[in-house]
């Protein structure tokens, strides 16, 4: 049996070549969407912890003394509700 040319073997090694860096950049484009995928969904868990917590300080905010929220006053006099009746 004969040899194929040298140019034959290698053009059959180069596209070998390339056809195991395709693999390995396929690969690492698969792992950095799994990794991208997986920090999404943590954010997505994180900003659904942190809306339950700011959710449940906000209640706790209006029930806490059982009249609302208290307004908002300054240290000179009266408070907002008090603008109200000025005229």
């Amino acid at each position: 049996m004969e040899r194929p040319p040298r140019y034959v073997v290698d053009a059959i090694r180069k596209l070998n070549a390339e056809k195991a860096e395709r693999g390995r950049i396929n690969r690492k484009v698969a792992e950095a969407e799994t990794d991208l995928a997986m920090r999404s969904f943590n954010q997505v868990e994180q900003v659904e912890e942190w809306s339950f917590v700011f959710t449940a300080l906000l209640e706790t905010a209006y029930t806490g003394n059982g009249q609302g929220p208290a307004p908002a006053s300054s240290s000179e006099g009266g408070d907002a509700y008090d603008l109200k009746g000025q005229p």
